[in-house]
Protein backbone atom coordinates (compact mmCIF):
# COMPACT_ATOMS: atom_id res chain seq x y z
CA UNK A 1 0.00 0.00 0.00
CA UNK A 2 2.80 2.43 0.90
CA UNK A 3 4.51 1.85 -2.46
CA UNK A 4 1.23 2.56 -4.29
CA UNK A 5 0.73 5.80 -2.38
CA UNK A 6 4.33 6.85 -3.07
CA UNK A 7 3.91 6.06 -6.78
CA UNK A 8 0.74 8.15 -6.95
CA UNK A 9 2.60 10.97 -5.19
CA UNK A 10 5.35 10.88 -7.80
CA UNK A 11 2.88 10.90 -10.66
CA UNK A 12 1.30 14.09 -9.33
CA UNK A 13 4.54 15.88 -8.55
CA UNK A 14 6.52 17.91 -11.05
CA UNK A 15 10.26 17.79 -10.53
CA UNK A 16 12.48 20.61 -11.76
CA UNK A 17 15.98 19.99 -13.04
CA UNK A 18 18.25 17.33 -11.57
CA UNK A 19 20.28 17.85 -8.41
CA UNK A 20 23.39 18.37 -10.53
CA UNK A 21 21.64 20.94 -12.72
CA UNK A 22 20.32 22.71 -9.63
CA UNK A 23 23.82 22.93 -8.14
CA UNK A 24 25.24 24.18 -11.44
CA UNK A 25 22.52 26.79 -11.75
CA UNK A 26 23.04 28.10 -8.21
CA UNK A 27 26.82 28.21 -8.62
CA UNK A 28 26.62 29.91 -12.02
CA UNK A 29 24.00 32.50 -11.09
CA UNK A 30 24.49 32.94 -7.36
CA UNK A 31 24.91 36.74 -7.53
CA UNK A 32 22.08 37.13 -10.05
CA UNK A 33 19.72 35.01 -7.92
CA UNK A 34 20.44 37.25 -4.92
CA UNK A 35 19.84 40.35 -7.03
CA UNK A 36 16.52 38.96 -8.30
CA UNK A 37 15.36 38.19 -4.75
CA UNK A 38 16.38 41.68 -3.61
CA UNK A 39 14.36 43.20 -6.44
CA UNK A 40 11.29 41.17 -5.44
CA UNK A 41 11.71 42.15 -1.79
CA UNK A 42 12.01 45.86 -2.65
CA UNK A 43 8.86 45.77 -4.81
CA UNK A 44 6.88 43.22 -2.81
CA UNK A 45 4.15 45.61 -1.62
CA UNK A 46 3.37 46.83 -5.13
CA UNK A 47 3.49 43.29 -6.55
CA UNK A 48 1.06 42.05 -3.88
CA UNK A 49 -1.23 45.05 -4.41
CA UNK A 50 -1.44 44.51 -8.18
CA UNK A 51 -1.91 40.75 -7.78
CA UNK A 52 -4.83 41.30 -5.39
CA UNK A 53 -6.38 44.00 -7.57
CA UNK A 54 -6.25 41.78 -10.65
CA UNK A 55 -7.10 38.51 -8.92
CA UNK A 56 -3.96 36.47 -9.56
CA UNK A 57 -1.78 34.34 -7.29
CA UNK A 58 1.25 36.46 -6.43
CA UNK A 59 3.51 33.43 -5.88
CA UNK A 60 2.72 32.03 -9.30
CA UNK A 61 3.23 35.45 -10.88
CA UNK A 62 6.65 35.80 -9.24
CA UNK A 63 7.64 32.29 -10.29
CA UNK A 64 6.86 33.10 -13.92
CA UNK A 65 9.09 36.18 -14.00
CA UNK A 66 11.89 34.98 -11.72
CA UNK A 67 14.03 33.66 -14.62
CA UNK A 68 13.83 37.07 -16.32
CA UNK A 69 14.89 38.83 -13.12
CA UNK A 70 17.89 36.50 -12.82
CA UNK A 71 19.19 37.12 -16.34
CA UNK A 72 18.25 40.81 -16.60
CA UNK A 73 21.09 43.01 -17.84
CA UNK A 74 20.57 46.76 -17.53
CA UNK A 75 23.06 47.77 -20.24
CA UNK A 76 21.64 45.27 -22.74
CA UNK A 77 18.14 46.47 -21.87
CA UNK A 78 19.02 50.10 -22.57
CA UNK A 79 20.51 49.18 -25.94
CA UNK A 80 17.37 47.26 -26.89
CA UNK A 81 15.09 50.06 -25.65
CA UNK A 82 16.99 52.41 -27.96
CA UNK A 83 16.62 50.01 -30.89
CA UNK A 84 12.89 49.73 -30.27
CA UNK A 85 12.59 53.51 -30.14
CA UNK A 86 14.48 53.88 -33.41
CA UNK A 87 12.83 51.10 -35.41
CA UNK A 88 9.73 49.64 -33.70
CA UNK A 89 8.05 52.99 -33.08
CA UNK A 90 8.71 54.25 -36.60
CA UNK A 91 8.15 51.11 -38.67
CA UNK A 92 6.68 48.41 -36.44
CA UNK A 93 7.65 44.94 -35.15
CA UNK A 94 8.95 43.76 -38.52
CA UNK A 95 11.94 46.04 -37.93
CA UNK A 96 12.46 45.71 -34.15
CA UNK A 97 10.76 43.70 -31.43
CA UNK A 98 13.23 43.47 -28.56
CA UNK A 99 12.30 42.32 -25.05
CA UNK A 100 12.65 45.29 -22.71
CA UNK A 101 12.02 46.34 -19.14
CA UNK A 102 12.78 44.40 -15.98
CA UNK A 103 10.28 41.68 -16.97
CA UNK A 104 11.64 41.56 -20.52
CA UNK A 105 8.41 41.91 -22.49
CA UNK A 106 8.31 42.40 -26.25
CA UNK A 107 6.12 45.07 -27.85
CA UNK A 108 4.34 42.32 -29.79
CA UNK A 109 3.51 40.63 -26.46
CA UNK A 110 1.55 43.77 -25.53
CA UNK A 111 -0.04 43.93 -28.99
CA UNK A 112 -1.13 40.32 -28.60
CA UNK A 113 -2.57 41.00 -25.16
CA UNK A 114 -4.49 43.97 -26.54
CA UNK A 115 -6.14 41.74 -29.18
CA UNK A 116 -7.59 39.33 -26.61
CA UNK A 117 -11.00 39.62 -24.97
CA UNK A 118 -10.45 42.39 -22.43
CA UNK A 119 -12.13 42.74 -19.05
CA UNK A 120 -13.17 46.08 -17.57
CA UNK A 121 -10.43 46.17 -14.94
CA UNK A 122 -7.75 45.74 -17.61
CA UNK A 123 -9.08 48.25 -20.15
CA UNK A 124 -6.77 51.03 -18.92
CA UNK A 125 -3.76 49.00 -20.10
CA UNK A 126 -4.82 49.45 -23.72
CA UNK A 127 -6.33 52.94 -23.71
CA UNK A 128 -4.65 55.56 -25.92
CA UNK A 129 -5.58 59.13 -26.85
CA UNK A 130 -8.31 59.17 -29.51
CA UNK A 131 -6.20 60.96 -32.09
CA UNK A 132 -3.23 58.58 -31.69
CA UNK A 133 -1.59 57.25 -34.84
CA UNK A 134 -0.13 53.75 -34.99
CA UNK A 135 3.27 55.31 -34.45
CA UNK A 136 1.98 57.21 -31.40
CA UNK A 137 0.54 54.00 -29.91
CA UNK A 138 3.80 52.13 -30.45
CA UNK A 139 5.62 54.96 -28.66
CA UNK A 140 3.24 54.71 -25.70
CA UNK A 141 3.77 50.93 -25.56
CA UNK A 142 7.55 51.43 -25.35
CA UNK A 143 7.11 54.02 -22.59
CA UNK A 144 4.83 51.70 -20.61
CA UNK A 145 7.20 48.78 -21.00
CA UNK A 146 9.81 50.79 -19.10
CA UNK A 147 7.37 51.25 -16.21
CA UNK A 148 7.54 48.45 -13.61
CA UNK A 149 3.93 48.92 -12.53
CA UNK A 150 2.64 48.60 -16.09
CA UNK A 151 4.71 45.48 -16.63
CA UNK A 152 3.26 43.81 -13.53
CA UNK A 153 -0.25 44.69 -14.73
CA UNK A 154 0.49 43.23 -18.17
CA UNK A 155 1.72 40.08 -16.43
CA UNK A 156 -1.47 39.89 -14.34
CA UNK A 157 -3.60 40.21 -17.47
CA UNK A 158 -1.56 37.51 -19.22
CA UNK A 159 -2.18 35.13 -16.31
CA UNK A 160 -5.85 36.05 -16.22
CA UNK A 161 -6.59 35.36 -19.87
CA UNK A 162 -5.04 31.89 -19.67
CA UNK A 163 -6.82 31.24 -16.37
CA UNK A 164 -10.15 32.04 -17.98
CA UNK A 165 -9.55 30.48 -21.40
CA UNK A 166 -11.19 27.15 -20.45
CA UNK A 167 -8.75 25.50 -22.84
CA UNK A 168 -6.03 24.36 -20.43
CA UNK A 169 -6.46 22.20 -17.32
CA UNK A 170 -3.86 21.77 -14.58
CA UNK A 171 -3.23 18.94 -12.12
CA UNK A 172 -1.61 21.20 -9.52
CA UNK A 173 0.25 24.49 -9.09
CA UNK A 174 3.54 22.96 -10.24
CA UNK A 175 1.91 21.98 -13.51
CA UNK A 176 0.40 25.46 -13.77
CA UNK A 177 3.76 27.19 -13.25
CA UNK A 178 5.48 25.07 -15.90
CA UNK A 179 2.71 25.93 -18.36
CA UNK A 180 2.56 29.66 -17.60
CA UNK A 181 6.33 30.08 -17.57
CA UNK A 182 6.68 28.34 -20.92
CA UNK A 183 3.82 30.33 -22.43
CA UNK A 184 5.34 33.57 -21.15
CA UNK A 185 8.79 32.73 -22.45
CA UNK A 186 8.02 30.89 -25.70
CA UNK A 187 4.61 32.26 -26.70
CA UNK A 188 2.55 29.07 -26.91
CA UNK A 189 -0.43 30.32 -24.90
CA UNK A 190 -3.17 27.81 -25.63
CA UNK A 191 -1.58 24.89 -27.51
CA UNK A 192 -1.05 22.40 -24.68
CA UNK A 193 0.90 19.86 -26.73
CA UNK A 194 3.27 22.44 -28.17
CA UNK A 195 3.68 24.09 -24.78
CA UNK A 196 4.70 20.76 -23.23
CA UNK A 197 7.38 20.25 -25.90
CA UNK A 198 8.71 23.79 -25.48
CA UNK A 199 8.85 23.40 -21.69
CA UNK A 200 11.56 20.75 -22.09
CA UNK A 201 13.81 22.82 -24.35
CA UNK A 202 16.98 23.99 -22.60
CA UNK A 203 17.44 27.46 -24.05
CA UNK A 204 17.91 29.51 -20.87
CA UNK A 205 19.59 31.95 -20.51
CA UNK A 206 21.10 32.53 -23.96
CA UNK A 207 18.47 31.22 -26.36
CA UNK A 208 18.36 28.46 -28.94
CA UNK A 209 21.34 27.28 -30.98
CA UNK A 210 23.83 27.99 -28.22
CA UNK A 211 25.65 24.81 -27.27
CA UNK A 212 28.81 26.44 -25.92
CA UNK A 213 27.66 26.59 -22.30
CA UNK A 214 25.30 24.72 -20.00
CA UNK A 215 21.70 25.85 -20.46
CA UNK A 216 18.41 25.15 -18.71
CA UNK A 217 14.70 25.04 -19.29
CA UNK A 218 13.05 28.38 -18.49
CA UNK A 219 10.19 26.63 -16.68
CA UNK A 220 12.65 24.69 -14.51
CA UNK A 221 13.99 27.99 -13.18
CA UNK A 222 10.44 29.12 -12.39
CA UNK A 223 9.73 25.86 -10.61
CA UNK A 224 13.03 26.13 -8.72
CA UNK A 225 11.93 29.51 -7.34
CA UNK A 226 8.50 28.21 -6.31
CA UNK A 227 9.80 25.04 -4.65
CA UNK A 228 13.14 26.15 -3.21
CA UNK A 229 12.82 29.87 -2.47
CA UNK A 230 9.11 30.09 -1.69
CA UNK A 231 9.16 26.55 -0.25
CA UNK A 232 5.82 25.64 -1.82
Amino acid sequence: MKSIIFTLFLLNFTFPFSIQEKDNFINSFNHDIDRAIEFIDSHRDKIIEISKDYGVDVNIALSIIFPELVRYNHLKDQIEVSANKLFYIKWGPEYADFSIGILQMKPTFIERLSNTRKRDKYSDLFLYPEDSSKEDIRGIIIDRLQDIEYQFKYLAYFINIIDTSNEVKFKNDYDRIVYYATAYNAGSWYNESNNQKLSKKKTYPYGANNDKIKQYSYSDISLYYYQNILNK
